[in-house]
Formats: C-alpha cells, structure tokens, sequence
C-alpha cells in the first residue's frame, strides 16, 4: 500500500511531460502546455476539470471519494488518457 503523500509519476505526455499525484494535487504537465485536464468517474462523470494554456495544470483531488478516475489531458493535438486510484 502506497503512503497518501507519497508522489507517483506516471508518464503522461511523451517524451518531455508527465502526471503525478502529491497528496491531494494531481498534477499535468507538458513542455507543449496543458490545454485541459478533466478527472472522470467510470460512468463518465467528469468531477474536476483545469481549463487554460500552462505548461504545468493541477487540479485538487482532495474532495474526491476513494475510487478508480480516468484523467483526460490535452496538450495540443494531442490528447492522453491514465486511469488512476484515489485512496
């Protein structure tokens, strides 16, 4: 079992970007820039959701129940989806 503050890359966006989790922030990032970045139910309910042009977009998972997301990120043409687990 992972500690709740531990950080967890996961690659993302190839070669220069990535997405990780530290604590209650998941973060996007893309040396091309995140456009949008949505965390989305199993039912396809989308719960959180960054909008805007950054190279690094995070958004809060600290309301979220435990549970499986999906994470949609945008960047560019480009778009890259990770299933992740909220503990």
């Amino acid at each position: 079992a992972e500690d709740a503050g531990e950080a967890e890359e996961v690659l993302i966006f190839a070669p220069a970007g990535g997405l990780s989790i530290n604590g209650n922030i998941l973060t996007a990032t893309s040396a091309q820039g995140v456009d949008r970045m949505e965390l989305i139910t199993p039912d396809g309910r989308t719960v959180a959701a960054y909008s805007g042009r950054s190279r690094q977009a995070a958004i809060d998972v600290g309301s979220c129940r435990a549970g499986i997301y999906i994470v949609k990120a945008n960047s560019g043409k480009h778009t890259t989806t990770k299933k992740i687990i909220i503990k």
